[in-house]
């Protein structure tokens, strides 16, 4: 239900932490297109990752304080990481 994933998507409050040339960023962009979520996700270009963070692209969710590095499989597979 698109529906749901949309409100899920919403709910977490996603920092989209993504480089320029990277190629991860442009396959996750593109996923979040094909699910229609793209709009509820807030994306960082170019922004210097927080501490510790080793890579592009990371998640951040500022409703759970729960994050993800690496390109997700499925918005789905996101919502399950920063839930």
């Amino acid at each position: 239900n698109f529906n749901t994933v949309d409100n899920r998507v919403k709910e977490l409050n996603i920092d989209f932490y993504s480089s320029t040339g990277c190629g991860f960023c442009t396959r996750s962009k593109e996923l979040f297109q094909q699910q229609g979520v793209e709009n509820f996700i807030n994306v960082l270009e170019n922004k210097q990752l927080p501490n510790g963070v080793r890579g592009y692209p990371h998640f951040v969710s500022k409703s759970t304080g729960k994050s993800h590095t690496g390109a997700p499989s499925s918005v789905e597979f996101l919502i399950n990481k920063l839930s």
